[in-house]
């Protein structure tokens, strides 16, 4: 009573919150009578021109790979591709480095960190305001294969943002308040994580991947919540960093010359002499070849079932698989001994139903 009467006095508030079900207000309905509309068969001159508007034959404009497209690699392991844009005058360019996140799974923390932060120069709000000023963006991006800079602009402002691109790389920097910005960045995973293992999609998601890719799967090669948790702005600033070092691919888009592009590629974006080669893209065998297949994701409370069939054309599954009122029965049974030999009682099969046989 000491305590309670010394700690819950008149400075003390609670405040308890319950989920209810609120009364609703019923409206009057309105007084007057519903309008009426007027003349809803006519329609205005603009429409009568769309609709008389002759429809012309599609012609298609195929790409010309030898035609449309020029290749160089300008340096050991160092590929740019071009390709011009009849449309407009906004350039887009893609700096592909050839190592992903199946190789390196931290490659992805390290992406949304680069995309937190600014450089020597510029924080990250000042280094955005100077991209918008030229209208130009310059993002990180990762995949399964590859690691990269995203850049687009307009083409009168190339070399302003090539070379605010050049230096960008060169200079990361991580201030105080983007350190705050990777810890709000490891709990949105942890909690990810949480929900994932909530979620039913997800789980069946999980099953059918790891009966295709096995051990490759990428719910198995991702990093752990304990790996995500100790990683810091030092690590994944050398995750960059080495991803930089490997064999580098450009893409181009945009009405500027090819020797324009090239000059300005190695002066900004050359930051490695000698570049490792890539690995990329990474194919897996799959497990599942010829054969159905029933996958378990089970608990005395939850089952997930997940079926698959790689003998039919890709369709979701063979249409006859399902018909087949004998073979499903098959299944349920191999489902049902399942169940009674893993949670040992038959309480938790009552949601299992046998089709008849015709």
């Amino acid at each position: 009573m000491q305590i309670a009467n010394k700690y819950f006095n008149n400075n003390y508030l609670v405040y308890q919150s319950r989920m209810g079900f609120p009364k609703k207000v019923k409206l009057d309905k309105p007084s007057f009578k519903t309008i009426k509309a007027k003349n809803s068969e006519k329609v205005s001159s603009y429409r009568k021109k769309l609709e008389n508007l002759s429809e012309d034959k599609i012609e298609y404009n195929f790409i010309n790979i030898e035609r449309d497209m020029q290749y160089e690699e300008i340096s050991d392991n160092y590929h740019l591709y071009h390709n011009m844009n009849p449309k407009n005058s906004i350039f887009t360019m893609k700096v592909e480095y050839g190592i992903g996140t199946k190789e390196d799974p931290a490659l992805k923390y390290a992406a949304e960190l680069g995309n937190m932060i600014g450089n020597e120069k510029y924080s990250f709000n000042v280094l955005k305001e100077e991209l918008q000023k030229i209208g130009a963006t310059i993002n990180f991006y990762s995949s399964g294969d590859y690691f990269g800079l995203d850049i687009k602009g307009f083409d009168k402002n190339f070399e302003k943002t090539m070379s605010m691109a050049g230096d960008f790389l060169q200079n990361l920097k991580v201030r105080k308040e983007d350190k705050k910005k990777l810890k709000k960045l490891i709990q949105s995973s942890t909690l990810e994580r949480m929900f994932e293992g909530r979620d039913a999609s997800t789980k069946g998601n999980a099953l059918r991947d790891y009966a295709l890719w096995g051990q490759n799967s990428n719910w198995l090669k991702r990093s752990t919540i304990k790996e995500v948790k100790k990683m810091d702005t030092d690590f994944l600033l050398e995750k960059i960093s080495a991803a930089m070092k490997y064999e580098t691919t450009i893409f181009f888009t945009g009405t500027l010359d090819f020797n324009v592009v090239k000059t300005s590629v190695k002066k900004n974006l050359t930051l490695n002499n000698r570049l490792k080669k890539s690995s990329s893209p990474i194919v897996y065998e799959q497990k599942l070849k010829n054969k159905n297949t029933i996958g378990f994701v089970g608990a005395p409370w939850t089952l997930l079932v997940y079926m698959i069939n790689l003998k039919s054309p890709k369709k979701d599954l063979n249409e006859n698989f399902f018909k087949d009122d004998f073979l499903i029965n098959r299944i349920l049974l191999i489902i049902e001994k399942f169940l009674k030999t893993k949670f040992e009682g038959e309480r938790h099969l009552s949601r299992i139903k046998k089709i008849p046989c015709k």
